[in-house]
């Protein structure tokens, strides 16, 4: 999916086609509603593909799709409905049994389609498998791939302090998520189980997908894991990570030219829902939406005094 950011999202797609053999995969991008140049560079770089075709409603594209296809959307409905529209067309075409979900600032340095759809294969109970992502150097590790879900006192504290690490309590929560910072030997083991895997870069197999109801568009951005998670839980599935295959991971450079102000609502927003939804907190969730609003308000003082400047 693109937003405003042509160069990751074709330097991504390069990535793709370089290290895997031809006929194992079809993409399709979501041109996401951008409002700079990137619709047109995205355009003609997907024209300039061998059997790159591109779309500007879901209903056109063919049940058959070609090698890479781009779909354009008219506005941008955010990080779910934006994979939705995605998800919609590929459930015509019957050549595909498996959907790899890739953020464009993802680089591949070597083929994960194959091997991971091979292990994929063999755990019997395997929601989601994704390959552990490097840094922008190829070297450090970002731990942001295998996490554990939240614990409903996590939220209670991190609104509170409106995220600032007071007493060392917030970091002390993001070392505990994350599983390889608390169990390094865990890159040794062929795969392991994990509960919420990185957005950015995760393979399900496409009945399951459309079983549980793709992706819950109620959230523009954020919490899309965690909502994964607790539905494939409760068909009795899991996730997993494969430490052998690697990717990189540039960053969120997408979300970071969002302004903070619009990032918070939209962070209060899916916590709200997702706590009400599918944890079964609605008093916690109306704790998150008064402690946004604070938060929220304090930003927009902040944002008018340094305009007054």
């Amino acid at each position: 999916m693109d937003y405003n950011n042509a160069s990751d999202t074709m330097n991504c797609i390069n990535s793709v086609m370089v290290n895997t053999p031809e006929g194992v995969y079809k993409i399709m991008v979501v041109e996401n509603g951008s409002n700079d140049s990137t619709l047109s560079q995205m355009t003609e770089f997907i024209n300039n593909q061998n059997e790159g075709r591109v779309y500007r409603e879901e209903s056109a594209v063919p049940n058959n799709m070609p090698k890479i296809s781009l779909l354009l959307s008219p506005t941008n409905d955010g990080y779910a409905e934006g994979n939705n529209k995605a998800l919609r067309c590929m459930e015509r075409d019957n050549t595909i049994d498996t959907i790899l979900i890739l953020n464009n600032d993802i680089l591949f340095t070597e083929d994960i389609i194959s091997p991971l759809r091979d292990i994929k294969k063999k755990i019997q109970n395997c929601g989601i498998i994704s390959p552990l992502l490097m840094k922008k150097d190829g070297k450090s590790i970002d731990y942001n791939c295998a996490r554990h879900d939240y614990k409903k006192m996590q939220f209670f504290w991190e609104y509170l302090f409106s995220f600032k690490n007071f007493f060392g309590i917030i970091e002390r929560f993001e070392y505990q998520k994350k599983y390889l910072l608390n169990n390094p030997s865990l890159l040794s083991e062929p795969f392991f189980e994990i509960e919420l895997p990185s957005g950015s870069c995760m393979m399900i197999d496409k009945k399951l997908f459309q079983d549980i109801g793709y992706f819950d568009n109620h959230t523009f951005l954020y919490f899309e894991e965690n909502i994964l998670y607790r539905r494939l839980l409760s068909v009795g599935k899991k996730n997993y990570l494969v430490p052998s295959l690697k990717c990189i991971h540039l960053g969120a450079s997408t979300s970071r030219k969002v302004s903070s102000m619009f990032t918070m609502k939209c962070q209060m927003r899916s916590t709200s829902y997702y706590l009400n939804t599918y944890r079964n907190a609605p008093i916690l969730a109306c704790y998150v939406s008064i402690m946004s609003n604070l938060t929220v308000f304090k930003i927009w003082i902040q944002e008018k005094i340094r305009y007054k400047r």
